[in-house]
Order: structure tokens, then sequence, then C-alpha cells
């Protein structure tokens, strides 16, 4: 995941999103993103990468790594996506072809469950 854009100042320094991950077994949350580690669920995550990461379609300067959280549910029939809180953005701007801002957070917190928390089905999917 990398941001298309970056903005020049960050205005979102915490609250609530939406993340997507791979669901494993027993509904174990995981990302390829993660290093394909199982996220733990109930207590805040610190991701402790350094350095930065670049933007992929050219022209996107640099920022600092984190988690890439959506502050708008999307729609998707491919994607688990899951309610989440974040705190200590670094960085936000938009993503690839994705609805609304996406900010980068240092820490995520994934609730045990919530109404919040579902698949979002793209209403053109077959099946």
């Amino acid at each position: 995941m990398c941001l298309t854009t970056v903005d020049k100042e960050v205005t979102i320094k915490e609250g609530v999103g939406w993340k997507y991950f791979d669901k494993g077994r027993r509904g174990r949350l995981s990302s390829s993103h993660y290093g394909e580690r199982v996220y733990p669920i109930g207590k805040w995550i610190t991701d402790k990468s350094t350095g930065n990461a670049e933007g992929i379609w050219g022209g996107v300067m640099s920022y600092p790594m984190g988690f890439h959280v959506f502050t708008k549910p999307q729609v998707d029939s491919y994607r688990y996506f899951r309610q989440v809180k974040f705190r200590n953005v670094v960085a936000q701007g938009t993503q690839e072809s994705w609805e609304g801002t996406v900010v980068v957070a240092r820490e995520m917190f994934i609730e045990r469950k919530t109404n919040a928390n579902k698949k979002h089905i793209n209403n053109n999917s077959q099946g």
C-alpha cells in the first residue's frame, strides 16, 4: 500500500477509520504488508518501522512508514475491512482509486467486535 498523493500538512491526528486485512483461519487478521504476522486484537499496536515509504505512482514524495487507515468506509468485494482506532498520524493523503483521505498512523487498535466490523460488498460484483 502506498499513498498516491501526500498532503503537505497532517490535519488528522487520531480517530476511527477502516483498514483492510487478510482474514485467516479462526478469523485471525493479518496483512502481507505487516510481514504476514497476525495482528493482535484488543490492544494498541505500534508500527516500529523506520525510514520512509516511497510512492509508487511517480512524483510522490516519501513519507514515514506506518499503518494505512482509510477515513471513510470503502466498498470492495475482495478485501475484508475492519473498523480500527488510530493515533500518532505521521502522514496523510490519497491512495490509488480509493475514496477519501488515507492516514498513515504509527499506532492502531483493533476492537474485539463491533457492529461496524463487516465486509463491504461491491454492489457490481457477481455471485
